[in-house]
């Protein structure tokens, strides 16, 4: 005779099981959002400082809730870029593989930061001069390096340039160049000092006539600096017209001995065009974001910039709006600037800007905002970098670099 059974049914057992999961995954989200910021609001505000002192001021504001839990948001979301921990060793281990005499070139920065050359084809170099490339990285200012970036390097090679990826002056490199800290005017002068190294080094081996033309790209920050420093030479160029417009450039003086109102408009009439990737143009625009982000005390930024009186001289936005557009010189360079629309680092309402700015003064500017893509997946689409990144924007990007590569060939 079979006896009852008091085993409950498989799916009653399991209904326990998964209310069990979701239980622990609610409780651990509630703690990550919402423990973890409380608890720093606690200890924040149980610190014996002395009352009304600027730094328990400063910590009473950092302990405000809105703060605490909109940091931690932003920290949380770097979470997603550990999975770009496998690029980080491979792309070490092509820099590796790289050919000695392609890497570590000096090109005069005081701070000793050095930059790679990637060359094209050997018949894209036998047929002429072909068309320089100088990718300039971001990082907020203070992170990041060349290494980082060899597969953007072999990616505009593979599109007919000669790429020049460049290291730069940051916050942390003070010490190198005799002072506390690096600002923006050392990172945008080593722009400068590399354009100049590209327009005065003849090396027939590596394709390098002195007359190569030449497309500047930037990401992120180096999307500002790249800007920056193009808008600061547009006004060295008009100088003669407008004398007061010199003192808003972020050139280091060191340099501006050589930067003459003729070296200035032949660096410029070899530029053919300027790509900027969720670039930063506007610093007191982007300090807002910061605050709104709770990220402004752990940003660089503020420090980079000097300090707020100088927001506006180093905001290409703000600088360019000094030039009118009769001091165009046809020949400067045009501006083609990408931004994703899902950008919460950089708002793609910088691009906008920025653009709109351009477009004032009489510049030729083309900008593309790009739906789906957020800070880095242009860049990552650009180098197939990110598994998950969107095709429409690389093959967007890669138009463009194919284009511009063209027409600089033609315009030689």
């Amino acid at each position: 005779q079979t006896q009852p059974t008091n085993q409950p049914s498989t799916s009653m057992s399991r209904t326990p099981y998964c209310l069990q999961w979701v239980t622990v995954g609610v409780g651990s989200l509630t703690a990550l959002f919402i423990g973890v910021p409380l608890l720093a609001q606690i200890l924040l505000r149980k610190l014996p400082l002395p009352t009304h002192s600027p730094l328990s001021n400063r910590l009473a504001e950092a302990a405000h809730p809105r703060r605490c839990w909109v940091l931690w948001g932003a920290l949380v979301d770097q979470i997603r870029y550990v999975s770009l921990i496998p690029m980080y060793f491979r792309v070490h281990r092509l820099h590796r593989a790289h050919p000695d005499e392609l890497k570590g070139i000096s090109y005069g920065s005081p701070s000793g930061h050095r930059l790679d050359l990637f060359l094209p084809k050997s018949a894209s170099l036998s047929g002429g001069s072909a068309p320089v490339a100088i990718f300039v990285h971001g990082g907020a200012w203070e992170h990041g390096e060349r290494v980082q970036y060899v597969e953007v390097g072999q990616t505009l090679a593979q599109h007919g340039y000669i790429a020049v990826v460049v290291d730069y002056t940051k916050v942390n490199d003070g010490p190198r160049v005799g002072k506390e800290i690096g600002n923006v005017g050392d990172a945008t002068t080593d722009v400068v000092r590399c354009l100049l190294w590209v327009c005065h080094t003849v090396r027939s081996e590596f394709g390098l006539t002195g007359n190569n033309k030449i497309v500047l790209i930037g990401h992120s920050s180096g999307s500002h600096l790249v800007s920056n420093a193009i808008v600061g030479l547009m006004l060295r160029a008009t100088v003669a017209l407008r004398p007061e417009s010199v003192a808003s450039t972020a050139f280091h003086p060191d340099i501006e001995h050589a930067l003459s109102p003729d070296v200035a408009n032949t660096l410029l009439q070899r530029v053919f065009s300027v790509i900027g990737l969720s670039g930063v143009y506007d610093i007191r625009d982007h300090i807002e974001v910061e605050k709104h982000r709770g990220v402004e005390w752990v940003s660089a930024m503020h420090r980079v910039m000097e300090s707020r009186h100088h927001y506006a001289r180093h905001s290409p936005a703000e600088t360019i709006r000094q030039l009118q557009p009769t001091d165009r010189d046809r020949d400067w360079p045009n501006f083609v600037l990408f931004h994703g629309e899902d950008d919460v680092t950089v708002p793609s309402s910088a691009s906008t800007k920025f653009a709109a700015a351009l477009q004032t003064v009489g510049l030729d500017v083309h900008l593309e905002r790009l739906n789906g893509a957020c800070h880095t997946s242009v860049l990552f689409d650009l180098i197939g970098a990110a598994a998950d990144a969107s095709t429409a924007p690389a093959r967007r990007v890669s138009q463009v670099l194919t284009a511009a590569a063209g027409s600089a060939d033609s315009a030689e």
